[in-house]
């Protein structure tokens, strides 16, 4: 096998790799937003406000 026709094929799998990391991002953070609508449905967690402010006072973050 020539040199440049397994270089080439190399690029490909990576190329194919590189796509198949995005998909898998794009799914996890789709099931990351299914969990947090399912919590809300259930009354879990807290309005953004109220979080936004809790996480600004945890790390000092003066107000606008």
């Amino acid at each position: 096998m020539p040199a440049t026709n397994l270089k080439e094929r190399v690029a490909a799998l990576e190329a194919d790799m590189e796509i198949m990391k995005e998909e898998l991002d794009h799914t996890q953070a789709l099931a990351g937003i299914e969990r947090g609508i399912r919590a809300m449905h259930r009354g879990d967690g807290v309005p953004a406000r109220e979080g936004m402010e809790k996480l600004r006072k945890k790390r000092k973050i003066p107000a606008k």
